[in-house]
């Protein structure tokens, strides 16, 4: 399957014999099937109803004590890559629309930054787009849009966390999209200011609403979904690949970083403290 759900399907596999598993197993074919069809015609609140009974069962399973059962053991990630897996069709569907080529991204390690003296810095993201293209005669994925997930609590602390990755990626090329995508209980307080989000160019709640009834189960939100894959066409409409993959290259020195801060007297900088009226 071309958006890779055998990342997912393979966990699985694992772990056949296990009593929060097997059910997943037997629901499998009709889950495949309405990913193909979700692809083949964006219909997401269909898709939505027809992986319903897999959903809940997986979400159920999750919510139980950790080392339970593997799909509570979150080193596993079989939780995880269920919910990219569903991302995943968003996205397929976007790059099928491009008048560009991209790949979908999986669990992959796309370009974060590069310098002068030709190092490369990759990052992993959960999903999204890129162009496969080539940096100091290297084969890299250069990001078109990059895709974060996280399930459960979305806090201060994960925030910031999302927010710098986001700017890392803006650092090196404004034009990537970056996106942020949780359940339904984000924390962070009313009191933060929007800076604490502003290198994540889209926010997305994956279920029911932010903060309503965590303890039980949601349906995931078809609506998002369609709204998604509207909002990333129309954005690059009239986009090229030129736009991702000429990127800001860091200029570096040749010196140690030890020759570099006795030279600068170990960045010593001066305040310029201003008069606040």
């Amino acid at each position: 399957m071309i958006i890779k759900a055998e990342l997912h399907r393979n966990l699985l596999n694992r772990y056949e014999n296990d009593p929060s598993i097997k059910p997943l197993i037997q629901m499998w074919p009709t889950v495949e099937s309405a990913i193909k069809k979700v692809i083949e015609d964006g219909d997401y609140k269909s898709y939505v109803n027809a992986i319903r009974a897999y959903d809940e069962h997986m979400w159920t399973e999750s919510k139980k004590g950790d080392g339970s059962n593997p799909i509570a053991i979150k080193k596993w990630k079989i939780y995880p890559t269920w919910s990219e897996l569903n991302w995943a069709t968003v996205y397929e569907r976007v790059r099928q629309q491009l008048n560009f080529e991209t790949v979908l991204i999986r669990t992959d390690k796309v370009l974060e930054g590069a310098t002068s003296n030709r190092d490369i810095f990759f990052k992993d993201v959960d999903g999204g787009l890129a162009i496969k293209g080539t940096m100091h005669n290297r084969c890299v994925l250069f990001p078109v849009v990059v895709m974060e997930h996280k399930g459960g609590h979305f806090c201060k602390t994960a925030c910031t966390g999302v927010n710098a990755i986001g700017r890392r990626f803006h650092d090196t090329n404004p034009n990537v999209i970056t996106v942020q995508i949780t359940e339904n209980y984000v924390t962070v307080g009313k009191d933060q200011s929007d800076k604490l989000i502003n290198e994540i160019d889209h926010f997305i709640i994956d279920r029911g609403e932010n903060q309503v009834e965590n303890n039980r189960y949601w349906l995931r939100n078809f609506e998002e979904m369609y709204e998604h894959e509207q909002v990333l066409v129309s954005d690059l409409a009239r986009a090229k690949p030129s736009h991702f993959v000429n990127i800001k290259v860091e200029h570096t020195s040749n010196k140690s970083l030890r020759d570099q801060l006795n030279e600068s007297k170990y960045i010593k900088k001066e305040k310029v403290f201003l008069d606040i009226l």
